[in-house]
Formats: structure tokens, C-alpha cells, sequence
């Protein structure tokens, strides 16, 4: 790991820089970026794991939810036309109806004692949203090509009209390095999109083992763009215990964060999809398709704001454009032209090289330990900073909320209308709309079907 002195030695080039939002997010000298790893988990909502975490928008007083007694609920339906169902009328009452009591649950830093303490450290995102009102497959396609094509439910992978393109086809086009790894290779969940696309398929950067990923960051040797793909029972996906993905999540951050890469690193730890947990908040609309629920995301970096909760309206299209504006690439889309890069999240003044210790725990207490290669990967030492950090007490579900921002609430609706704007210039007369798929786009040959997602 760096000491402080390595570490703000190598970021010295970054300390006149100014902050966001005043330079902006642009090619890749103008910032100290030159890492990006995405990590995606699955089907959880914003306010089901950080509904009471103080100063964020979550739960109003007195919500009709219950604090959740077990880490292995069962998932709640999250199909396209549950969600769009939830969507359509008051949350908690459809959301009560469709999935349940389950669905109206939440969690507290003592039972996620790891995100809480990274969200404390870092940036927690309180106003990202999924891309569109839908489960894995839609989510996920829309996180690597900004659009859906003809992708819907997850059944409809087999014979959708896929995107022409990915962010994997500008990075290419520009020569810059990109993996993605898979923590139990091959993808057997469908939750590596890159999976989804012939093209990509037998592209062996889109299936590198994890193990991979640990050596390559302890090495330094992670490529400019990598994403990392877990595989269940690790991914949070309902009803495996959440407890092992949060392990599988802090091995990933904390490999980064003590390697030599990370002083010009940043994270975005975020969900594809709600999984009809309930959230409070009704989705802004862009198009036919989204924004769909809120979900967790955490922004970690030396240069994420410490203990901020940053409120503009983000997207999976926002790590997208962080990518694009970062190296300098072209907009795939409309939604990713028009989508924030996290530009509120980051100070590239103000350096800090600490993250956060995973406090260990028993990893059996829904009656059964992982086995096999999920056990073998848990069972791996989490690299140690040598701070706890601070579990933030939650705040009273019956507590009065502090007096709403006027002013951050002008400005995510002005960012909601910028984006819609930019969505529509974007669509030339010659492309369909994101309900229809392009003419001649590749189609994914019939696979079985994926239920789980």
C-alpha cells in the first residue's frame, strides 16, 4: 500500500487542478484519472440499504417499512411489468402489493457495517437511479451502450436486436485498455453484459478471472477501464446472504485502494436494478424506458468527497460518461451525452489516499456457509488500511427530515430536463427511438433461459 507521502507525491500533479464542477470533466491530462473499475451488484434499492443513512434522502417519517430480519430475503418480482406497475401509482402501497412485506424493508449500517463506513468515507450517490424500469438484462445492456435496442425482460435476450455498439467499441476505436472480470468465469448468471454480444464473446478481455483483477491490481497492470462482474451467490441478488457480496465487494475496493494504481484511481460501486425493493422516490422520466428506481451508489477515489452525499441525478449512463469525458471519447447515445459524470462527487484539490477496513464477521448467519469456489474467494484476505472507519448511526425512522434543499431540487430537475434534451438531439431522424431496435444490429443466438435475474 502507499504510504501518505508516496501517494500525494504521485497526485502532486493534481493539486492545482480545480474543483468539480469547475473544470469539468474532460480528457484524461486535465484530471488525475487514468483508472476506472466499475463494480455492479445486483437488485437492491437505494432506500432498502440506505434508506435511514443521515443527511440522504431516504425514507420520509414514519414510512411503512420495517427493519429487515435476515440477510437472506428471497427476491421480490422485478420483471418489467412489475416495476412499471410500481411506477405507475403510490410506491409503497404498489410496491406492498406486488412484492409483499419483503419488499418494504430496509437495512442499517449494523447490518451492513462495511457500505455504511464506505459511504461515510466517500461519496454516497443519493439521487442515482437505474437506467430503465426493468430488471438485469435491460440495465445491464443500457450500462455498457447507453441505449436497450430491442432488449426488454431478461427472456428476451435470446432473440433481441442488440445495440450496434458499446463503450468497449470507442475504447477500442481509440486504443485504450479495457477488461472485464469475472469473479467465476464463464458467466453463468447472465450478469456480464459483454456476455450478451456475439462479438464480444470471444473477445478474451471480456471474460479474465478474477483472480486476475487482484494480481493486476496489487501488480499495478489494471488496464485504463475495467469492469468486474460478480457471479451468485455473490452478487446481493435475494435470496443469497447480502453479507457475502459485501465481503466480495470490499475485496475488490480494497485490492484497489492498496495498490500502487490508486492514487489515480476511482470506483463506482452501483446496482443494475432495484429487484422491487421498495423506494420512495418516484423515477424522473426521460423516455419510454426511464430512469427507472433509485439503487445504491457509492463513488470511492482519493478525489471522492469525503462524507459527501452527492444529490444531482445520476444514472448508469453517468459511468459511462465518466468514462467518455475522462479519455475522451464519443458519446454512444443520447443518454450518455447528456448524463452527469459524477462531477459533484470529486475534488481534485483535495486528495485523501485512506479507505476503509472490512470488519470481519461470520459470513454463516442465514444457517449455511459459502462453498466451493465462492467459499475459496471469501476466504481471501481483504487488504487492511489500518482504519475502521465510522458506521454512522441511523437516523430515527420517525424523525423529523432537516428542510428540503429548494435549491438541489431546481437543480436535479433542470439536470433531468437537460438530459431528456439531450436524449432527443441525439436520436437523428434516420435512428429509432429506444422502444425499437436498429435495423441490421446483431442478434444474440437463442440461449437458455435466465429466470434468476
Amino acid at each position: 500500500m502507499l504510504s501518505r507521502r508516496e501517494f500525494l507525491g504521485a497526485a502532486a500533479a493534481g493539486a492545482t487542478l480545480a474543483a468539480f464542477p469547475a473544470i469539468r470533466i474532460g480528457r484524461a491530462a486535465e484530471t488525475p484519472l487514468r483508472n476506472i473499475v466499475l463494480l455492479m451488484q445486483e437488485n437492491r434499492s437505494f432506500d432498502h440499504y440506505f434508506g435511514l443513512f443521515p443527511g440522504a434522502d431516504g425514507f420520509p417519517p414514519c414510512a411503512p417499512v420495517t427493519h429487515a430480519t435476515s440477510l437472506c430475503l428471497g427476491a421480490p418480482p422485478h420483471d418489467l411489468e412489475a416495476a412499471g406497475a410500481e411506477a405507475a401509482g403510490d410506491p409503497a402501497e404498489r410496491f406492498a402489493r406486488i412484492g409483499g412485506s419483503a419488499a418494504l424493508t430496509y437495512y442499517t449500517g449494523r447490518d451492513l457495517p462495511y457500505y455504511w463506513a464506505l459511504a461515510d468515507r466517500f461519496t454516497l450517490c443519493d439521487h442515482y437511479f437505474c437506467s430503465a424500469l426493468g430488471g438485469t438484462a435491460l440495465n445491464r445492456v443500457f450500462s455498457i451502450a447507453a441505449t436497450a435496442g430491442g432488449v426488454r425482460d431478461n427472456g428476451s435476450l435470446a432473440g433481441a436486436a442488440l445495440p450496434g455498439s458499446t463503450i468497449a467499441d470507442r475504447l477500442d476505436e481509440a486504443r485504450i485498455d479495457w477488461r472485464c472480470y469475472v469473479a467465476n468465469p464463464p458467466d453463468s448468471g447472465a450478469y456480464n453484459p459483454f456476455g450478451y454480444f456475439p462479438t464480444r464473446r470471444a473477445d478474451a478481455r471480456s471474460g479474465r478471472d478474477y483472480s486476475e483483477f487482484l494480481a493486476d491490481a496489487a501488480a499495478g497492470r489494471l488496464p485504463a477501464v475495467s469492469w468486474v462482474v460478480a457471479q451468485d451467490p455473490l452478487t446481493e441478488h435475494g435470496p443469497d446472504d447480502i453479507s457475502w457480496g459485501e465481503r466480495f465487494a470490499a475485496l475488490t475496493i480494497n485490492s484497489l485502494a492498496a495498490g500502487p494504481q490508486w492514487a489515480r484511481s476511482a470506483l463506482v460501486l452501483s446496482y443494475d436494478e432495484n429487484g422491487g425493493f421498495y423506494d420512495h422516490l418516484p423515477p424522473p422520466r426521460l423516455d419510454d424506458l426511464g430512469l427507472g428506481f433509485r439503487v445504491p451508489a457509492i463513488v470511492v477515489s482519493p478525489y471522492a468527497k469525503a462524507g459527501h452525499v452527492s444529490s444531482p441525478v445520476y444514472e448508469h449512463c453517468s459511468s459511462l460518461a465518466l468514462i467518455e469525458r475522462t479519455f475522451g471519447l464519443r458519446p454512444l447515445a443520447g443518454r450518455d451525452a447528456g448524463a452527469d459524470p459524477f462531477e459533484d462527487a470529486f475534488d481534485f484539490v483535495h486528495a485523501e489516499p485512506g479507505f476503509v477496513d472490512y470488519p470481519e464477521r461470520r459470513l454463516d448467519r442465514c444457517g449455511a456457509a459459502p462453498v466451493g469456489w465462492a467459499r475459496d474467494l471469501l476466504s481471501l484476505p481483504v487488504p487492511r488500511s489500518g482504519s475502521a472507519g465510522r458506521v454512522p448511526a441511523a437516523r430515527a425512522l420517525c424523525g423529523s427530515l432537516p428542510a428540503p434543499d429548494l435549491g438541489a431540487g431546481l437543480a436535479a430537475a433542470v439536470a433531468v430536463a437537460a438530459v431528456a434534451a439531450a436524449a432527443s438531439r441525439a436520436r437523428r431522424p434516420s435512428e429509432p427511438g429506444p422502444p425499437e431496435a436498429a435495423a441490421g444490429t446483431p442478434r444474440r443466438p437463442a440461449r437458455r433461459s435466465q429466470s434468476r435475474p
